[in-house]
């Protein structure tokens, strides 16, 4: 008769983390179509620059002269997407590909002015002043925010008509 080993339960997951309470991270582009708040923010990125010089008539350190005499069109992307380093007046000359990866970033000017989405904010568009006036509270103020908060959405739950509820996926 062999004896069998039972091991204990694990109760963390990977790296000794506990589990999310939110789910799964949304994508950004799941993210853009179901957003809650829509704002507008200025955020600098301190990147490095990584260059692929593809033409053949130019050399490596021509092309970097190149681009810091601003002969060449370098447009402003986002960290990990791909530009093509163009010779200004000459539109089909491609000297190559960059791309930046983020070092660090910062923000230049914050999250202000705010378009809120959902069945709360359009039960209580009339009442824009109110909720914007909610959100620029101190943090003494906060509680009484969260308490007025409650208390809007006791009165959207009474006098609100119920929504169907979607059916299960098989």
């Amino acid at each position: 008769m062999t004896k069998r080993k039972t091991s204990a339960r694990k109760t963390t997951t990977k790296k000794n983390r506990p589990p999310r309470a939110t789910g799964q991270v949304p994508a950004p582009k799941e993210l853009v179509r179901q957003a809650d708040i829509t704002t507008f923010a200025s955020v600098r990125f301190d990147c490095e620059m990584f260059i692929r010089v593809t033409n053949p008539e130019f050399m490596p350190h021509e092309v970097m002269a190149l681009v810091k005499q601003g002969q060449v069109q370098l447009d402003p992307i986002a960290p990990g997407e791909v530009g093509t380093l163009i010779l200004e007046g000459f539109p089909y000359t491609v000297l190559g590909y960059y791309t930046f990866l983020e070092q660090d970033s910062d923000y230049e000017i914050g999250p202000d002015d705010c378009s809120f989405h959902g069945p709360f904010y359009d039960f209580y568009a009339d009442r824009n002043d109110t909720i914007q006036a909610m959100v620029n509270a101190t943090a003494e103020e906060f509680e009484q925010v969260r308490q007025t908060t409650r208390e809007m959405r006791e009165e959207l739950a009474r006098t609100a008509p119920a929504r169907p509820k979607k059916a299960a996926r098989r």
